[in-house]
């Protein structure tokens, strides 16, 4: 009983760290998802205005 109740917290415990891990990865994708069409927003106003 003692040993299946250590062991539920450990999973527990690691389950909510995967789970900050994940919310940290999906704001950092976002984040980058953002710069990335920025600057192509950038690079196709540059290649269409005409020089």
């Amino acid at each position: 009983m003692i040993i299946r109740n250590i062991a539920f917290k450990k999973i527990f415990s690691s389950n909510v760290y995967i789970r900050f891990l994940i919310k940290v990865f999906l704001v950092i994708s976002a984040f980058l998802r953002v710069i990335f069409l920025k600057s192509l927003e950038k690079r196709k106003k540059l290649l269409f205005t005409p020089q």
